[in-house]
């Protein structure tokens, strides 16, 4: 089975970024996790990445809802400007329960899934049979 080249995690929470990382680690389906603890750095991040020629996007975005300063949504109100080309796939990564924020991923296009913290590994094998299959 083929490994995810990179994944991009948005979460202002570092104990849970902490978990996350040990588990794309033991997962072994990960060449690189880089990990972003504010929607405003991650957006500057992918700001910069595509002013560069031939950039390479991360297999998949997981993303906090919940986040001071930009939240989740005001990332990807953001992140849509950029114009960055599909597939690209944003999981919403959450510990919200609200049956609001699941209808309004569902109505964002860019939205490949909603999912509650923690990730564990058996989400990552999902995850990368789904891309794999929609990529």
């Amino acid at each position: 089975m083929s490994k995810f080249k990179q994944l991009i995690f948005i979460d202002d929470d570092n104990p849970t970024n902490v978990y996350h990382r040990i588990i794309v680690e033991q997962s072994e389906l990960c060449e690189e996790a880089i990990f972003f603890e504010g929607a405003v750095e991650a957006y500057e991040y992918f700001k910069e990445l595509v002013k560069q020629d031939n950039y390479i996007l991360p297999d998949l975005i997981f993303l906090d809802i919940n986040m001071p300063v930009m939240n989740g949504w005001d990332f990807i109100e953001e992140f849509k400007k950029l114009n960055i080309p599909t597939p690209l796939f944003i999981v919403l990564l959450t510990t919200s329960l609200s049956m609001m924020d699941k209808e309004r991923a569902d109505e964002i296009g860019l939205i490949h899934k909603f999912l509650n913290k923690p990730l564990e590994v058996e989400n990552l094998v999902s995850l990368q049979e789904e891309c794999l299959i929609k990529s």
